[in-house]
């Protein structure tokens, strides 16, 4: 294998390497959200070796790897959508106090954070546990994200407000890892289907 490769997964412990040097990067893309990740086509040029090569370590490992960084990430934009309304509901008053104060914001802000902190506790090693975290923390950072900006009133979804961000990064993480995907191919699995 080349020391410079992209490395395709084509199996459990198979991989079809290409040459660094016979990719070309495009122009990065305008994306929604996620300003970290960049974003950008490929083109392959000159030959492909297509034979499969064995690789040294399991892939499936290296895929459930992939899967809880991801579920970090997520966990990420919900822990930090739920603190950015955690800040601005302590500061805002209303009803003659911070509206903390109030019941209903203080167990959604409760909830949240336990839904974000709650996805992290998976084992790399179980296929399933790995994308059911994924899943749920997907789940989570839409749902915390979708629901921080009704924390800020009105005034939560404006872009002068740090709060919608989160909306749309934690839509595009989900949309980018396939997270409907996952759970449909990880279900057929749980059940004895290819």
């Amino acid at each position: 294998m080349p020391p410079e490769a992209l490395i395709v997964l084509t199996s459990t412990r198979s991989a079809l390497p290409f040459d660094a040097e016979a990719l070309t990067a495009g122009p990065v893309l305008r994306r929604c959200g996620r300003d970290g990740a960049c974003t950008t086509p490929l083109a392959l040029s000159g030959v492909v070796d297509t034979s499969v090569h064995e690789l040294g370590v399991d892939g499936t490992a290296v895929r459930n790897g992939v899967r809880l960084g991801a579920a970090a990430v997520a966990a990420g934009i919900a822990s930090g959508a739920v603190a950015e309304a955690a800040t601005y509901a302590a500061g805002r008053h209303q009803f003659g106090g911070p509206i903390t104060a109030l019941p209903t914001v203080r167990a959604w802000l409760f909830d949240q954070t336990a839904r974000a902190a709650a996805v992290l506790a998976a084992d790399t090693l179980d296929t399933f546990a790995a994308a059911a975290a994924l899943i749920c923390a997907c789940d989570a950072a839409v749902d915390a994200a979708a629901t921080a900006p009704q924390v800020h009133g009105g005034y939560g979804h404006l872009k002068e407000y740090p709060a919608e961000h989160h909306v749309r990064d934690a839509v595009s993480l989900r949309a980018a890892v396939d997270a409907a995907g996952i759970a449909v191919s990880e279900a057929a699995r749980l059940v004895g289907m290819p």
